[in-house]
This record gives structure tokens, C-alpha cells and sequence, in this order.
């Protein structure tokens, strides 16, 4: 090819500021990103955009990308982070702001499986919280979590060999430094439940994260009450230099809580603090959610998980954003990816 048909072959300079603009506004990059895929690929966005999301979403973490004039090698930043990361033992960020989630992820239903854990992975990994919280994992999920989500350490809260579903907590590993972590299994649990309690530190910030899947259904309110009081209670007897967060599938009803008293003072729901938005209330949600197909489920919601937040003294963090995740059908099986909404909050430092 010569080089004036290499020339031809560049589009004006408006075209290619705009098509940089439109890559960089769908990939959620910039327009340098934008710029570094068009020019090899002839200034196609179609391609360029398919060319950025197979690099991203490669299992490895060098990838050498043939669709275009040259061969491109791409390495991934949170790949590298996090290799430093492991390398080190530290986390290679110092954050000013956190994301944390917390999701029962329904592994319990075998149906579409696959591709919904797999959805499941996908948003963890484009929203990349630094702490979440998942309920329900089972040990084929497991499995499927610490492959495709690599740049978190993954800890079980039962062990995955010997329990039919459990919780498990991943802390992204350029980011947050692992302390401990400990099961506590709750006293006469019927089926098996426990508390899963990490201590991290996320920069100079101590914190505590109490993961748990509270005793299910109405016929056993008064285990999960009891649960519930002795979880309050560990959170209010921490450290008050350390930061606590309470979340998980609490599968409570609004009048359990008022029979045990309520929230312990000092203890912030953090739907409430974010000003008790009626679209962010029902987690569990017959009406929205069709993977739900219970006998009358469209009448059935419920605000089974919820996030629990304790300050330290002085207070640390801020809440800035309480929102849902998990609210878009996947295409090829027309369902959600659990039947519960995830819970998503991001964190001033």
C-alpha cells in the first residue's frame, strides 16, 4: 500500500475527533484509548469498539490483538496492579473513595447458571468495588468466581468442599489489605448459617466487614432475630477506631426489627440515610423481578438485604452514592442475573 493511499484511508479531523468521542463515551475510556484502536483499524468503530472489549474481557493478562494493520500488545492496568499487589502483599492504591456491594447471587437455582454467574462476574468486574459481600454461593460458583474475577482475593465463609452454598467476601487486591478474617457460626442455626468477619485496611482506614446470610423464611423469624441481636451487638462492641459495615441477605421483615427494639444507636441503615428512595427499597421484588415465580411473587416484595454502617471515632468515610445492580435481563436467557437486586454504595474517604 502506498502512502498516499494510507493518507486516503484517514478521515477528516472532525470525523476523527467524533468517532474518539463516541469510542470513548461506549467503552467509558478516553479519547487516547480511542485514538490508540482506531488508527490500526482503519478508523472502523465497530471494530475498534469489538477489539477494546476482547482485550478487556481476556482471561490473561497479556493479549495480542492480530485484527488490525499491526499487532497490538495490551496489557491491563488492573492486571498489572494487581500482580504488583500479590507480588508485594500490598495494594499498589491509596484510596480516596471505596465501592462496596453486597448481593445474594442465588446459586441455589440451577437454571441458567452459567451464563447468569457468569453476567455476575461481568458487572463485579466493570464496577469494581473494592470489598463485596455475596450470599448463596455454591461450590461450582465458587469455582467460577475465583476464575473470572482474579484481581479479588476470595474468601469463603464455610468451606466450599463440604457445604452446599455459603457466603464469601472479595476484597480487590490493588486496593485493600487484608488483616484476618473469621467464621462464627450462629448458635442453633437450623440451616447451617454463619457470620463471616474480615478486618481490612483501606489506606490508613481500619474496617470490619460482617458478611452473613440470616436464617431464611417466616416460620424462622425468632433464629434470625436472635442472629440479628448478637450481630448488632459484635458491631457495637468493635473498636471505635475501627469502621464496620453489617451486610448481607438479612431476609428481614421491618417488624422483626421493631420486636427487637431496633437499630442499636449509632448503627445507620444506609437506604435510610440515603433518604428512603421507594425505587431503591425492595431487593427481593416480585413485581420487577421474573427470575421470582413463587405462587402470588408479583404482590411479594421485600427489603431482604440490606447495608449497615457504623462509624469509627472520629468518623472516616461519608456515604455518596446508594443505589441497585443486577437490574438488566441477559439477552440469551431472557433472565435476571439473581432474584435478588445487588446493593451498591460508594464512599468518600
Amino acid at each position: 500500500m502506498s502512502d498516499n493511499e494510507d493518507i486516503d484511508d484517514i478521515p477528516d479531523l472532525a470525523t476523527c475527533q467524533a468517532l474518539c468521542e463516541e469510542f470513548a463515551a461506549v467503552t467509558g475510556t478516553d479519547t487516547a484509548c480511542a485514538q490508540f484502536f482506531l488508527q490500526d483499524r482503519k478508523w472502523d468503530l465497530c471494530k475498534s469498539v469489538d477489539a477494546y472489549f476482547d482485550a478487556k474481557n481476556c482471561e490473561d493478562d497479556v493479549q495480542v490483538l492480530d485484527d488490525g494493520d499491526n499487532e497490538e500488545v495490551i496489557v491491563t492496568f488492573e492486571a498489572f496492579a494487581s500482580a504488583l499487589a500479590s507480588a508485594s502483599g500490598n495494594p499498589t492504591l491509596v484510596p480516596s473513595n471505596f465501592k462496596f456491594v453486597s448481593w445474594n447471587i442465588d446459586g441455589l437455582d440451577d437454571r441458567s447458571l452459567k451464563p447468569r454467574m457468569k453476567q455476575v462476574c461481568n458487572i463485579i468486574n466493570c464496577e469494581l468495588p473494592d470489598v463485596v459481600h455475596l450470599q448463596e454461593v455454591i461450590p461450582a460458583t465458587y469455582s467460577y468466581i475465583n476464575k473470572y474475577l482474579s484481581g479479588y482475593k476470595c474468601i469463603p465463609g464455610n468451606d466450599p468442599d463440604l457445604n452446599d452454598y455459603f457466603t464469601v467476601t472479595l476484597l480487590r487486591k490493588n486496593s485493600v489489605s487484608y488483616e484476618s478474617h473469621d467464621v462464627v457460626p450462629f448458635e442453633g442455626s437450623t440451616m447451617g448459617r454463619t457470620l463471616l468477619v474480615t478486618k481490612v485496611k483501606l489506606g490508613s482506614v481500619h474496617m470490619m466487614f460482617l458478611n452473613t446470610h440470616l436464617e431464611s423464611t417466616g416460620p424462622f423469624a425468632e433464629q434470625r432475630k436472635r442472629q440479628l441481636q448478637s450481630t448488632f451487638k459484635m458491631v457495637m462492641d468493635c473498636d471505635k477506631t475501627t469502621t464496620v459495615i453489617f451486610a448481607g441477605d438479612l431476609n428481614l421483615r421491618d417488624k422483626e426489627l421493631v420486636e427487637i427494639g431496633g437499630l442499636p444507636a449509632g448503627l445507620q441503615d444506609l437506604w435510610n440515610s440515603f433518604g428512603k428512595k421507594e425505587e431503591l427499597q425492595y431487593t427481593w421484588d416480585g413485581l420487577r423481578n421474573t427470575n421470582i415465580d413463587l405462587p402470588n411473587s408479583c404482590f411479594t416484595r421485600f427489603r431482604f438485604d440490606r447495608i449497615y454502617l457504623r462509624h469509627s471515632e472520629p468518623s472516616h468515610i461519608s456515604l455518596r452514592h446508594f443505589g441497585l445492580i443486577g437490574l438488566e435481563k441477559i439477552r440469551s436467557c431472557g433472565r435476571f442475573p439473581s432474584d435478588h437486586w445487588g446493593l451498591i454504595a460508594h464512599f468518600d474517604i
